[in-house]
């Protein structure tokens, strides 16, 4: 299994640093509130604000050409800060703008990820084979290369 993800320009084949653990991401397609509410509990649930310090990243590569040109995405195992975080139930996150009766309402938005049995796994081995939706790829440093 591979990991790809859409991209607006092609960076070049390197290690790329994740900038997001500095300057957090802002949602491009979520709600201010769904994005900030997930963020709190993903950083209660594992200790990572998901929606703003991870790589949006998929093993689908047609999910991947939804949002731009295509990349694979290689994290770098320089310590033991990588981990995956998916739901098996969950092939895009915006699924929640749609599932969510209220979008503004914080409980209904932390019922909805907890019915989605998120997880965290540190080996991408890990992951099943036949998952094809979206990972929040938490690391330092990754390396793209063009496909």
């Amino acid at each position: 299994m591979k990991l790809y993800r859409g991209v607006k320009t092609i960076p070049l084949d390197e290690v790329q640093e994740n900038t997001y653990l500095k300057l957090p991401r802002k949602p491009l397609n979520s709600p201010q509130k769904l994005h900030e509410v997930a963020d709190e509990w993903f950083e209660k649930t594992f200790g990572i604000r998901a929606r703003s310090q991870t790589i949006f990243c998929t093993p689908d590569i047609k999910q991947a050409l939804q949002f731009g040109k295509v990349v694979e995405i290689v994290p770098v195992f320089s310590d033991k800060s990588v981990c995956f975080i998916f739901s098996e139930e969950v092939h895009d996150f915006n699924e929640a703008i749609a599932e969510i009766t209220d979008i503004e309402d914080s409980k209904k938005i932390k019922d909805w990820l907890e019915s989605k049995n998120y997880t965290s796994l540190m080996e991408f081995s890990d992951i099943p084979h036949d998952f094809n939706g979206e990972i929040m790829l938490y690391c330092k440093l990754y390396r793209v290369i063009k496909k």
